[in-house]
């Protein structure tokens, strides 16, 4: 074989094939030599010894150790009781008594189970016992409020749907929504972790979570609304725009043009940053349109009647799809502005404006056009 055919081979052939077990090295060679580092280590460090290991799934666990598990009335979703179970670290992260992490209820964003971060700390916190039953709500990206009203509180509602006796729950309350929403929903006991979290419990209630990390579910979206929303909801009608201007990122450069086109069609300018969970809840419950660029603060669109209408900025560079799914599980509009980002590392972005009016009027005459149906249906 002369060289320009092992050149091409090389070129055209190795890289496939040395790429996929390059990969299969990094996470699975780095997982194995984690477990043997856990084995070794427990003869020193006892209870904080590292992780060794991890299980899949929280149901497949119960089942096959005979743990409770309570389903719920939603498919796939349930509550599991570990004896002797164990919590980790702020963000909830479960572990069964063997140490092994508890992977779809403990997840690490865009990373798969064999290398979250929980299984390479090398020597864990001091563990402490809780007496009793503990119940985990915290799960990870709970100091974002995204994340915190979709993929956080939610849990508890399969909590309560199983009837368990709960002694306290582990949820997060150093931030001032995280206090607003646990006392709204009068969760008490609480337990608020850290960093130096290490809890083994009696039982430890671990729900599942209601759907994948930074996607709305119908169960989620009907858990906000009746956990939140008065029973009486105002009849007035307003149009706002979400300003990100004292934002670290995602800010429209160009604001005050932004403003000046919107503010003749009865917009108000909101900004959320610090405002009470109860107020943002009745702001959006008013809401028939909301536009902005893309934040938490589009979290409150769950608020809005069905018909209404978002109007969301991007670039193409930063783009999630969540608050188009959440306006499609509520029924109502969506129609997303791609802007030319000014920063690649901010993503902030500049608007232009006569775009932005075009699906203004297309979202509202939508709205109106829905109103009209309705009244003659």
């Amino acid at each position: 074989m002369d060289g320009s055919v092992v050149s091409r081979f090389l070129q055209k052939m190795a890289p496939a094939w040395f790429r996929r077990c390059a990969r299969a090295v990094k996470t699975h060679g780095r997982y194995w030599g984690l477990r043997l580092a856990s084995v070794l280590l427990r003869l020193v460090l006892g209870e904080r010894a590292p992780l060794r290991g991890y299980e899949v799934d929280l149901a497949a666990y119960a089942k096959r150790t005979g743990a409770v598990y309570v389903p719920s009335s939603s498919a796939g979703l349930g509550v599991a009781v570990l004896p002797r179970g164990r919590v980790l670290f702020d963000y909830g992260v479960v572990s069964t008594p063997q140490r092994r992490l508890v992977a779809d209820v403990s997840p690490q964003m865009g990373l798969p189970a064999p290398a979250h971060d929980a299984l390479a700390v090398p020597r864990l916190p001091p563990m402490t016992r809780f007496l009793g039953r503990l119940a985990v709500l915290s799960s990870t990206g709970h100091q974002r409020y995204y994340h915190w009203m979709f993929d956080v509180l939610p849990r508890l509602e399969l909590l309560q749907e199983a009837g368990l006796g709960i002694d306290a729950y582990l949820i997060n309350t150093e931030l001032g929504y995280q206090q607003d929403a646990v006392r709204h929903l009068s969760i008490a006991p609480v337990i608020s972790p850290s960093s130096l979290t290490h809890i083994e419990a009696d039982e430890l209630v671990v729900p599942t979570l209601t759907g994948d990390i930074g996607y709305p579910t119908r169960d989620a979206c009907d858990f906000l609304r009746k956990s939140f929303l008065p029973a009486t909801l105002p009849s007035q009608r307003r149009r706002l725009y979400i300003s990100r201007r004292d934002a670290k990122m995602r800010r429209v450069v160009n604001e005050a043009d932004v403003i000046a086109a919107l503010s003749p069609l009865g917009f108000e300018t909101v900004e959320l940053e610090g405002m009470a969970v109860a107020e943002q809840v009745m702001l959006f419950a008013a809401a028939e349109m909301v536009v902005g660029p893309h934040g938490a603060g589009f979290v409150n669109t769950v608020f809005c009647p069905s018909g209404s209408g978002i109007l969301e900025f991007w670039d193409d560079d930063d783009f999630s799809p969540s608050y188009e799914l959440l306006a499609s599980l509520r029924d109502m509009h969506y129609r997303r502005l791609r802007c030319r980002s000014v920063s690649p590392v901010t993503h902030d972005l500049r608007v232009e404006v006569a775009d932005m009016m075009e699906l203004v009027r297309s979202l509202a005459q939508q709205i109106d056009d829905g109103r009209v149906a309705i009244s003659s249906a």
